[in-house]
């Protein structure tokens, strides 16, 4: 698994979010979207008492993908693991469910 770094931002002007990063070359690679997940929470019982390890199955526009999460120690950025991939309904049934 490899670390995970992210960001929360609140009470965002997102139109002069987008002014300022345009002004630093950044270019808008898709419109914000809606993003349908379930989550499977498998903590408990499953890693050391005060871990927390979780997935999520998310469709993202034209693609559906499977998270897993392992957070180790949340007061370290580095003790927060995922791996994600892109999989199709047949390979949730056939490798991740079964």
């Amino acid at each position: 698994m490899q670390n995970e770094f992210e960001l929360t931002f609140i009470n965002v002007n997102e139109d002069k979010l987008r002014e300022s990063l345009q002004g630093f070359g950044v270019k808008k690679l898709q419109d914000k979207k809606l993003m349908r997940r379930q989550t499977l929470d498998f903590s408990e019982g499953a890693v050391p008492e005060g871990e927390r390890k979780w997935a999520h199955v998310r469709v993202e526009g034209d693609k559906v993908t499977m998270t897993i999460k392992h957070i180790i120690d949340k007061s370290k950025i580095d003790r927060i693991k995922e791996v994600e991939t892109t999989i199709t309904g047949m390979q949730i049934t056939q490798k991740y469910i079964c």
